[in-house]
Formats: C-alpha cells, structure tokens, sequence
C-alpha cells in the first residue's frame, strides 16, 4: 500500500494527466479487473492516495513516476546544455 510520504514524493512527478499514462502501462501488461475491464481512473487514484492496495497498479503507478523523473532529468540536462553553448 502506498504510504502517506510515498503518496507526497510520487506527486511531485505524477501532476497532471497520470492516470492516462497508468492505464495505458496496465493495458500494455493485459491488467484488467475481474470483470475484465480496464480498471477506472478513480480506483487509479485511490490506489495512490492509499485507500485501496493493489500491487498491479501500484507498480504502474511507480513506473509513470520513474518515466516522468527520467524525461524531467534529461530536459534539464538539454537545458544546461543549451544554456552552456
């Protein structure tokens, strides 16, 4: 389950549309609901706030995060870049 100070870093990274980027990652693995839905933005979003565990999308949630650290660290990186030369 995601604690509350787990729940504070990840948003840093996670503002905006994440939950898009998370179903999209759950789609990709065939991760559905036992109805065999795609699974709602609101569960999503209960998953990280901590209402809800579900280790599937906690681990698509931490997967939009690391995507969204990475493209924010090379953006910066071009940034120093662009600014040196």
């Amino acid at each position: 389950m995601i604690t509350p100070a787990q729940k504070q870093q990840l948003k840093i990274y996670l503002k905006g549309n994440y939950t898009d980027e998370v179903l999209h990652i759950l789609s990709e693995r065939n991760i559905v609901s036992k109805r065999h839905k795609p699974y709602s933005k609101s569960m999503i979003r209960n998953v990280l706030n901590g209402n809800v565990e579900h280790y599937d999308i906690e681990n698509a949630i931490i997967e939009v995060y690391r995507r969204r650290v990475e493209l924010h660290k090379l953006q910066e990186a071009l940034k120093t870049k662009l600014l040196q030369d």
